[in-house]
């Protein structure tokens, strides 16, 4: 059994977080930039470090996730931080979804990939998401996409009814594309890399607007790491 979802576009890409300074001016630039309309969260989920909106882009629905620092959190989770380091948008991270969790968590483990940060958010009610999410691998890496199985998604989704934008392409790129190829076809996961001069995600959209490309060039915890 394939334990990823793999959409009628042909993707496996779920979710891609666009990371912002502020959540409330990153859906109005993506806004700006598509010419569709974003939603954003009425309200971070209880105890989370981040809030976030975001844009359907496809079946399922996939969807480009704009996300940024909970401004009223008061915890040390070490990702908070990460996402207060930005001065500019960019694409940090993905995620693939999975239809069981744990026979995926089993194949990564034989592939030498053992997931972590391994997480079963049950929410205090149904107006939450239900989820089991982790990363594939030790350490975090905006190359590896993490992986989640939603249980049940929080009641107001419906009320999201901008469907105007579309998947057009998700490309990666790497100095060493057949490395990185290897290790998706080890996972099971079907990922277009190609050769680039330096690590990168490309996400192209089909908007009312025409094409939007965005992307996050560089790795970006060594960009944080030399103050940039």
């Amino acid at each position: 059994m394939n334990t990823i979802v793999t959409y009628p576009n042909g993707s496996m890409l779920d979710h891609i977080a666009w990371v912002v300074p502020d959540v409330k001016q990153g859906v109005e630039q993506i806004a700006d930039l598509t010419g569709a309309q974003p939603f954003l969260m009425p309200e971070p989920e209880p105890g989370a470090y981040y809030w976030s909106g975001g844009l359907v882009i496809g079946d399922g629905p996939q969807l480009l996730e704009i996300i940024g620092h909970n401004p009223t959190y008061e915890g040390q989770h070490p990702f908070f931080h990460v996402l207060q380091s930005f001065p500019e948008p960019r694409l940090l991270f993905w995620y693939i979804a999975l239809n069981d969790f744990d026979a995926f968590a089993a194949q990564a483990d034989a592939a030498g990939s053992p997931l972590s940060n391994v997480e079963h958010f049950v929410p205090p009610d149904e107006s939450f998401s239900e989820y089991k999410r982790g990363l594939i691998g030790a350490h975090f890496s905006f190359l590896i996409p993490n992986v989640i199985q939603l249980i049940h998604r929080r009641k107001d989704w419906a009320r999201h009814p901008d469907r105007s934008c579309a998947l057009h392409s998700f490309v990666i790129e790497h100095p060493e594309p057949e490395t990185l190829q290897q290790r998706y076809a080890q996972l099971g996961i079907v990922q277009p890399v190609q050769q680039g001069d330096q690590p990168a995600l490309r996400l192209t959209l089909s908007t009312p607007k025409g094409l939007v490309e965005l992307a996050g060039v560089g790795e970006p915890l060594e960009a944080l790491s030399q103050g940039g």
